[in-house]
């Protein structure tokens, strides 16, 4: 049996992220967590999948998510 699973960045992350020298050159995001065909299902399973993120552009960023299974 496979489980698989995505995760999200709060879109304050995202955006900065965007905004910097890094991904500049690309162009802005253009879809947003809420407008994702995965992540915009419903308003809990965005919740559920957004991780909890600290650090910056310059330092890096490390993320924390609790991932439960029902197998």
């Amino acid at each position: 049996m496979k489980k698989t699973t995505q995760i999200a960045f709060p879109e304050s992350v995202n955006d900065t992220v965007y905004a910097s020298t890094l991904y500049a050159a690309h162009g802005a995001n253009t879809t947003g967590n809420s407008a994702d065909s995965v992540f915009g299902n419903s308003a809990t399973d965005l919740a559920n999948e957004t991780v909890t993120i600290t650090g910056s552009v310059d330092d890096g960023y490390v993320a924390k998510q609790a991932i439960g299974l029902s197998l």
